[in-house]
């Protein structure tokens, strides 16, 4: 829609941003009122004061919360990173890496407390998981209209544990929090990511034409002896992709206990979770290498050839 003289007109226009309309610098004339395309078709020059920002949400005006929008909106097929949870609960969590269950099944792995509530994990280390349907987007994400998607079953629980200080086998030192989701119709045929800022592709060596992905679903031999630190990245529901470095001592990976918070309806509680690989952030701007949304997300070290190799969810 371009505007003229006698108010607005309805028609295909290019639009011109500029700080202020009414100068023109000196030596230079004003913008065309016409372009015209291969000498044949005219198209209106609409010149207007402001600025734009390419944004899928008009409620968002910067890039990062366009591409958690997209991350939190139906994938068709599912992508790695999108935002998935339990049907009918406030829960939710990241997809994490695409998993082959059989010869004909495949599914994918999220973190087990983005899916149970927090008596159904300590549960999980006693007996079979209580059989959920997995939706994306999920139930909780309030930004997100769920009336306009009518298949956003993505998988079924198939199997899932969880062990910290939340239960009563913590006293093993070793900390698992994983749910293998078998998939549905929905699933892709190729190990794509969900969209990812620019800005986050230029920090981790990536580009819009070859961003990450995830096909050949190498993973990093345990124990890992590499005798030096090696750079991650992350890509999350929340947070998108982020790099972070493994470290390394004494040729071995350091495991160690941390204290955390679980996001549970709504508050944050306080866990221990033991037997962790310690990864610190390394992005320009401080930003932490995984927020709460982002659990379930796949860690992966990249090859010189830009190719993933999976270390953990």
């Amino acid at each position: 829609m371009s505007s003229a003289s006698r108010g607005l007109v309805q028609e295909p226009c290019v639009i011109l941003y500029c700080r202020v309309k009414s100068i023109i610098p000196f030596g230079e004339v004003s913008f065309p009122k016409r372009l015209k395309v291969n000498g044949e078709v005219s198209i209106a020059v609409d010149v207007r004061e402001g600025y734009f920002s390419f944004n899928a949400d008009p409620q968002n005006n910067d890039q990062e919360n366009r591409f958690n929008h997209e991350r939190q909106e139906l994938m068709e097929p599912l992508r790695m990173g999108c935002s998935v949870g339990p049907a009918g609960r406030p829960l939710s969590g990241t997809m994490g890496p695409i998993v082959k269950i059989n010869s004909d099944r495949i599914g994918f792995l999220t973190c087990a407390h983005a899916v149970y509530c927090e008596s159904e994990l300590i549960d999980l280390t006693q007996s079979e998981p209580i059989v959920l349907d997995i939706v994306q987007p999920p139930d909780n994400d309030s930004s997100v209209s769920h009336y306009k998607y009518s298949n956003r079953l993505c998988g079924r629980v198939l199997h899932a544990m969880c062990r910290g200080d939340f239960s009563p086998s913590a006293a093993d030192k070793f900390g698992i929090d994983a749910a293998v989701i078998e998939g549905t119709s929905r699933f892709p045929n190729a190990g794509l990511f969900v969209p990812i800022e620019e800005s986050q592709l230029d920090e981790t060596g990536f580009t819009p034409d070859q961003p990450p992905m995830f096909n050949t679903g190498a993973m990093m031999p345990y124990p890992i002896t590499q005798g030096f630190q090696r750079a991650v990245i992350k890509i999350g529901s929340e947070s998108g992709l982020t790099l972070g470095l493994l470290r390394l001592t004494q040729g071995m990976v350091r495991y160690s206990t941390r204290d955390g918070t679980l996001r549970r309806d709504n508050e944050e509680r306080n866990v221990t979770m033991h037997g962790l690989m310690e990864i610190s952030s390394t992005s320009f701007d401080d930003n932490p290498f995984s927020k709460h949304d982002d659990s379930g997300a796949g860690v992966y070290v990249v090859d010189d050839d830009k190719k993933l190799i999976c270390v953990e969810i």
